[in-house]
């Protein structure tokens, strides 16, 4: 509150002087409403920009050594790009962190199945895919125990997942299906937790959605 020494009134306002007695006002304004301020990226968004510039310069530095010209690194740049581009989003949204975090998961396993098809390099269909769906089931598994998801949400991020290394499998996409079995492994895990620990939650939801 700002006062006023020769009115010996209190006035909440960013004026500089007494609108009496025109007399300068002495304190600080005080506000009932928190004053708005910009979400600032973390230091760990800097930190991926610095390493995604860094990796791009040694691929495209190998790449023209090997080939005089640039081939699989732009490849290689399309996806730091995209990566740099959702990390951003992700820091400076005022969504759901959790729901961000899978979305990007999504994206990257949207980025290695077109960075497949344009290179058919098979160590992308044999480990890069299979282990990102791994690294999603086990995350979401994880922040289940410490956040209230839905399970009948929980089973369908998993369900969405658990197809690409089905279908990788299905379609001898891949020589070594190791972790592709893993991953569908992983989700069965997670459907008999689910019956065991979530039955009558997820049979509401259905019911629910369903009106069964």
């Amino acid at each position: 509150m700002k006062e006023c020494n020769s009115c010996h009134i209190k006035l909440n306002t960013n004026y500089e002087y007494c609108p009496f007695c025109q007399d300068k006002l002495v304190g600080e304004s005080f506000s009932y409403y928190p004053k708005y301020k910009k979400r600032k990226s973390p230091k760990i968004f800097k930190i991926i920009v610095f390493i995604s510039l860094l990796i791009a310069l040694i691929t495209g530095f190998i790449d023209f050594q090997i080939h005089s010209y640039l081939t699989w690194s732009m490849y290689v740049l399309l996806a730091l790009l995209s990566n740099v581009i959702i990390n951003y989003y992700i820091f400076n949204s005022e969504n759901d962190i959790h729901n961000s975090l899978v979305g990007y998961s999504l994206v990257l396993i949207l980025i290695a199945i077109i960075w497949y098809y344009l290179t058919e390099l098979k160590y992308i269909t044999d480990y890069i895919i299979p282990a990102i769906c791994i690294l999603i089931m086990l995350y979401t598994s994880f922040i289940s125990f410490f956040t209230k998801v839905k399970p009948l949400s929980f089973l369908s991020i998993n369900m969405l997942v658990v197809i690409e290394p089905i279908l990788l499998v299905l379609g001898h996409y891949t020589i070594n299906n190791i972790l592709c079995y893993l991953s569908i492994l992983i989700f069965i895990i997670i459907i008999i937790r689910l019956y065991f620990f979530h039955h009558d939650e997820l049979k509401e939801e259905l019911i629910k959605i369903f009106r069964i």
